[in-house]
């Protein structure tokens, strides 16, 4: 009996869980796009690689906890952000990161045209805060309220030019540890154990940038997973996004204007991706796209 070498059962292997990933995230970013102007509050939330993200449960039941207004369903969607079990040897693969990282852009973007009037936010931990952070780089249509970085494995260097710099991000929170190995040497980046520098200066400051709401939250003796085992991050994510620090929910009435939607602590938002210049002084659109101007 001829026996099938080693190497083509590994490339077969590979094969099959290379297909795998890619059937699996696209199936679950196909939804449908119908708008729900009722929900005020969206929070989603990606786990790393290795695991199945069971943390996430028990965060979103944490926070429904802590806030009674999170406990309306109406009001108030939780989106776990899972894309399967990944091996550390596939991670790597510029094939299968730029398919993950196109996957979590459709599904964020997605979720910022269905729940147009809410306040969008995310928590990733390892992998899942480059995912999330990649697609927001990517693309034109997501704008994330709050963004929690746990563990996060972003460039320490980053400038932020083409996130916070044009709104795509409101504030941005990087929860790192000196203590966490795999945040020091893993091949993408090493926020999770720097922090966001300033420049090449290697101190952590607790906000780096003057002009950008970056925050660093330094965490001593906490290892790549450890953030989940202790209440105190917990606690600290839910004062994060608690409601009364999140931007205001666009009111229903702003919609009647077809073009531009604000509410009083937040900055006016393009509808339907139709301003592409807006004069905040004035308040006007001054330039559309797609879709001809209606008075």
């Amino acid at each position: 009996m001829v026996q099938i070498p080693l190497l083509i059962l590994l490339a077969i292997l590979i094969l099959f869980i290379c297909t795998t990933i890619f059937v699996k995230t696209r199936k679950a970013s196909r939804f449908g796009c119908r708008r729900d102007y009722k929900v005020k509050y969206v929070f989603c939330a990606g786990h790393g690689i290795r695991t199945d993200g069971r943390w996430i449960n028990d965060f979103f039941d944490h926070m429904r906890n802590k806030h009674e207004k999170y406990k309306n369903s109406k009001e108030t969607v939780f989106i776990p952000m899972r894309y399967g079990f990944l091996l550390a040897s596939l991670c790597v693969w510029r094939l299968v990161r730029s398919h993950l990282i196109y996957w979590m852009e459709r599904r964020l973007a997605l979720y910022c045209q269905m729940y147009p009037a809410a306040s969008i936010n995310y928590i990733g931990h390892s992998y899942g805060t480059m995912l999330a952070f990649e697609a927001a780089k990517r693309s034109d249509t997501i704008q994330i309220d709050k963004m929690i970085l746990v563990a996060s494995i972003v460039s320490s260097h980053e400038i932020f030019d083409d996130t916070l710099g044009l709104g795509k991000i409101g504030e941005l929170h990087c929860y790192c540890s000196k203590d966490d190995p795999m945040c020091k040497s893993n091949p993408f980046g090493h926020s999770g154990y720097w922090g966001f520098l300033r420049n090449d200066d290697r101190t952590c400051y607790d906000k780096p940038f003057d002009d950008l709401e970056v925050y660093n939250h330094p965490k001593n003796g906490y290892g790549h997973s450890d953030y989940f085992k202790k209440n105190d991050c917990l606690n600290e994510w839910v004062g994060i996004l608690s409601p009364e620090k999140l931007g205001q929910p666009v009111s229903a009435e702003s919609w009647l204007c077809p073009f531009i939607a604000g509410g009083p602590t937040i900055r006016p938002m393009c509808v339907r991706k139709a301003c592409m210049f807006f004069d905040t002084e004035n308040k006007t659109c001054l330039l559309v796209k797609s879709i001809s101007k209606q008075k």
